[in-house]
């Protein structure tokens, strides 16, 4: 049994959330979204749980993508009045090329 706090926790799209839960069924794994009140299981054929999921998972990818597109707007008019620095850096590139040279790469 895998338990899930929200479908929106398990995937961002509908194709994804579906091909997931899918795969793990086929592997005899169960799976329950705690908010939602859903459950799959393999044996189970519930038609209602089936619809519940595709409206909610769209649901979910609607309001992913339209988290995005905010986003993108308010970087872009951070970015037009020049205060946007973008994301802290994450990796150390001098420490990056001196163990290159050192012969520590792939």
């Amino acid at each position: 049994m895998l338990w899930v706090e929200s479908i929106d926790r398990l995937a961002r799209d509908l194709r994804d959330l579906q091909d997931i839960i899918s795969t793990l069924n086929e592997k005899g794994v169960a799976i329950e979204f705690l908010s939602e009140r859903l459950k799959f299981i393999a044996e189970a054929d519930d038609a209602f749980a089936k619809l519940q999921l595709q409206m909610k998972g769209a649901f979910a990818e609607f309001e992913r993508n339209i988290i995005r597109k905010r986003q993108a707007e308010g970087i872009a008019k951070a970015k037009a009045k020049e205060i946007y620095k973008g994301g802290k850096p994450r990796i150390d590139r001098e420490k990056v090329y001196r163990l290159r040279n050192e012969g520590l790469s792939t």
